[in-house]
């Protein structure tokens, strides 16, 4: 049996009152009691050590077999946090939620696009919807078959970077339903070729960067990438191999 218990998140679990009856009509100990931190991001915020305190005095009436408090964001909190499990999930993707410095994660998801078309747009000229963008001077502009109909928020538009080859480009003018143009000029022609990748995320781009770019947070903008964003998964490490000895 396993019990979520409300230690002050307010959006499922069971009262203390409602637990202990609980176990008390099915006459034996729970398997897992759980609950969640509300501000485990926010590290000295007070109301994780309220929580916790609450959650430890409920298991010492329910009596659990085993606890579990923390999830990603509260694996940096002290060890009085973690009991029997912590739940990462946004972690494994290697989110730091709760920006410690330096960050240990890993980055593991990337994100790519082709490059549709390459264009001059002289001085003065508008890029994209609403005119957001004018060119300060003659200059190299791509167009990326990337948009908010795949998962690229709206608001990156004029906000994020791209990276083609060795080179870093501005996104400039709006993101649109299917495309979003990059400032080439500084990348050499030869990679300016329609079918060429266009990275949006990955190790020089990370997923932090372009939320806070966008004005969102970095788990919306991962779920925002929905099916008809291909996924390919690869084998980032090797698994230890294993020698017996004579």
């Amino acid at each position: 049996m396993v019990i979520n218990v409300d230690t002050g998140f307010s959006r499922f679990g069971l009262t203390f009152t409602e637990a202990r009856a609980l176990v008390h009509s099915s006459q034996r100990p729970p398997d897992l009691v759980i609950s969640h931190l509300a501000c485990a991001d926010a590290r000295n915020d007070p109301t994780n050590r309220l929580q916790r305190d609450r959650f430890v005095a409920m298991c010492q009436v329910l009596d659990p077999r085993r606890r579990s408090l923390a999830a990603s964001a509260a694996v940096w909190l002290d060890q009085s946090f973690h009991f029997d499990l912590v739940r990462a999930g946004s972690a494994l993707f290697g989110l730091n939620n709760a920006r410690v410095e330096p960050n240990p994660l890993l980055p593991v998801v990337q994100l790519f696009a082709r490059l549709a078309d390459v264009r001059t747009v002289q001085r003065g000229e508008a890029v994209g919807y609403a005119a957001s963008f004018r060119a300060a001077h003659s200059m190299r502009i791509g167009i990326v078959a990337l948009g908010y109909a795949v998962g690229l928020p709206w608001s990156a538009g004029n906000a994020i970077a791209a990276a083609i080859g060795s080179y870093m480009v501005p996104v400039v003018g709006r993101v649109a339903m299917e495309y979003v143009a990059i400032d080439l000029s500084d990348v050499p022609l030869a990679l300016c070729r329609p079918g060429r990748a266009v990275e949006f995320l990955g190790p020089r781009l990370s997923v932090e960067a372009m939320a806070r770019a966008a004005g969102t947070i970095p788990q919306e903008l991962l779920v925002r990438l929905g099916s008809s964003c291909p996924r390919h998964y690869a084998l980032l490490c090797q698994e230890p191999s294993i020698g017996v000895g004579a």
